[in-house]
């Protein structure tokens, strides 16, 4: 049985991360772009936000209460 070679890293044309998961889309004008699976996967859930988002404002919005000692 022959060994499987490992894809060649590329680089996501979308967050510009190297990586060896990826997925090849080919264009009608023969132009090969390559797009990482997080945002492959980003893309299929119309996720939209960066992926550095956070909410900051609400940090302590939902921590619980502590518990009053008498």
């Amino acid at each position: 049985m022959d060994a499987i070679e490992p894809k060649p890293i590329v680089r996501c044309e979308r967050c510009d991360r190297e990586t060896d998961e990826y997925v090849v889309n080919l264009t009608p004008d023969n132009i090969t772009s390559f797009i990482c699976w997080t945002c492959q996967e980003r893309d299929d859930k119309n996720y939209t936000m960066k992926p550095s988002f956070r909410r900051e404002r609400s940090g302590g919005r939902y921590l619980p209460k502590s518990p009053k000692l008498d």
